[in-house]
């Protein structure tokens, strides 16, 4: 038997695999066609049937969704917190430690700018997060909706259209 044959019929296996759960979770139509009909899913944790929007993102999942619900993923991170409290003060002191300017300029802006403001980008009118060009100054900062500090961070663009202040 040659090597191709073993991975083809693994790989047959496990889409066969596949094919069942999503059969059985009825995902699949009768034709064969994915189902893109589905407005409800079953949560693990409550048992209930609960519209999509109740279910946060999860690409590593085969349907895209969290297994819990919003709800009892946030009771089940809560235990966890409580569970782990040790943990998470050392995750904190440990960043603290670690970047001592940005934990003093978060600290001074939060003090300065305790109520949030609109955005800073020219025709957006979400109220903004604070942003600190520098961190040097805790008290100069800029207010981004999420999406533009999202697109600031994540997406490393640049921001060029300030409002008229």
């Amino acid at each position: 038997m040659n090597k191709g044959s073993y991975y083809q019929r693994h790989r047959e296996a496990e889409l066969k695999k596949q094919h069942d759960r999503l059969l059985r979770n009825r995902q699949i139509n009768i034709n064969g066609g994915i189902d893109d009909t589905r407005q409800f899913k079953k949560c693990i944790t409550c048992k209930r049937y609960l519209p999509l929007s109740s279910f946060t993102r999860n690409i590593g999942r085969w349907d895209g969704l969290e297994a819990y619900c919003r709800d009892c993923n946030t009771v089940k991170a809560r235990k966890w917190r409580e569970k782990n409290r040790e943990r998470m003060n050392e995750i904190a002191y440990a960043s603290m430690a670690r970047y001592p300017d940005r934990c003093k300029a978060r600290r001074q802006a939060n003090y300065c700018y305790p109520e949030a403001q609109i955005c800073f980008i020219k025709g957006c009118n979400e109220l903004g997060e604070r942003h600190h060009p520098d961190y040097a100054n805790g008290k100069d900062i800029i207010w981004l909706c999420k999406k533009h500090h999202n697109l600031l961070y994540h997406n490393n663009r640049r921001i060029v259209e300030p409002s008229v202040v």
